[in-house]
């Protein structure tokens, strides 16, 4: 081994902060405001799609390429390596993968994993979601209205249709991905609650610097000491040419996740009484009124 080639592994750091979900849950947001720390090494690529990637060999992993090299301005100074991926929360296999690469490093005298997960009301989490696909599948290829698409039969989160390939589980499982209860009970299975840090996409819109803080406490790095851009990433207007939702799909798609969410709640700890959902469930909200606003935030009306 070379001299450059022996200092790099000797650089490289295992990924052990996993930023693991939801989709449209503000993880663009917490990772640019997480990699601006100086103890945590910035990997050009923010989703690895490491533990949702299932060509890989799981019955043998190979973690070598799970990491990062610090670049040359941060030399001495990272001693953390971030992985941005919210699929794994939802994917099947993903929390498990992250488990056995935990006692990997655990074997290895490697550090210890800590999970980010992060959580937003079901019902506007699955519009968002659902209007990304609608505007990066324009013209590309068909894909359903709203309403269409939460009475389709949809991959859930323990398996994928016969016949279904990795692209249309990931874009036809917009509903799933809010079955939060299901997939945290799943995660708690195989990680320690005290690794994971819970969070309301709420509280990181409404307060980026408390939720940075609050983030910074959990994975044991001194918190930032400098005023930091507060504005949400992956965040932009969009004119979309689709139907609207209706009050009757958003009061389906509540009841859909009635159960789930309740369980959610009493894993979870965190508040979700004022999220959309649940004033739907206690008829504390108009589900027409909703869909309405929804709908001109994506300016389908």
């Amino acid at each position: 081994m070379t001299d450059d080639a022996t200092a790099e592994a000797e650089a490289f750091l295992p990924v052990s902060i996993i930023l693991g979900g939801v989709q449209k849950g503000a993880s663009g947001t917490l990772h640019a405001l997480l990699v601006r720390h100086r103890h945590v090494a910035r990997h050009g690529v923010k989703e690895r799609h490491f533990f949702d990637d299932d060509s890989r060999d799981w019955s043998t992993p190979d973690y070598s390429d799970y990491g990062t090299v610090p670049r040359a301005d941060q030399q001495g100074l990272a001693r953390r390596a971030i992985d941005s991926t919210p699929s794994y929360l939802f994917w099947p296999g993903a929390m498990e993968r992250i488990a056995a690469y935990d006692a990997h490093l655990a074997a290895t005298g490697g550090p210890q994993v800590q999970v980010v997960l992060c959580f937003r009301d079901p019902i506007e989490r699955a519009f968002s979601q659902w209007t990304m696909l609608t505007d990066k599948l324009a013209g590309k290829r068909d894909y359903p209205s709203f309403g269409e698409l939460i009475r389709m039969r949809t991959p859930g989160v323990s398996e994928v249709p016969e016949g279904w390939s990795k692209r249309d589980a990931r874009q036809y499982s917009v509903v799933a991905r809010g079955l939060y209860g299901v997939q945290l009970r799943r995660a708690l299975e195989h990680l320690p609650r005290e690794r994971m840090l819970l969070m309301r996409f709420d509280d990181v819109v409404g307060d980026p610097s408390g939720a940075l803080d609050t983030m910074t406490d959990f994975l044991g790095l001194h918190r930032f000491g400098r005023d930091i851009d507060p504005r949400p990433r992956n965040s932009h207007d969009r004119r979309l040419d689709a139907a609207p939702p209706t009050g009757e799909d958003l009061r389906l798609l509540a009841d859909t996740y009635a159960d789930d969410l309740a369980t959610f709640t009493r894993l979870s700890g965190l508040d979700t009484a004022t999220w959309s959902t649940a004033r739907i469930l206690r008829d504390d909200l108009d589900p027409a009124e909703l869909a309405e606003r929804l709908a001109l935030k994506a300016g389908l009306i």
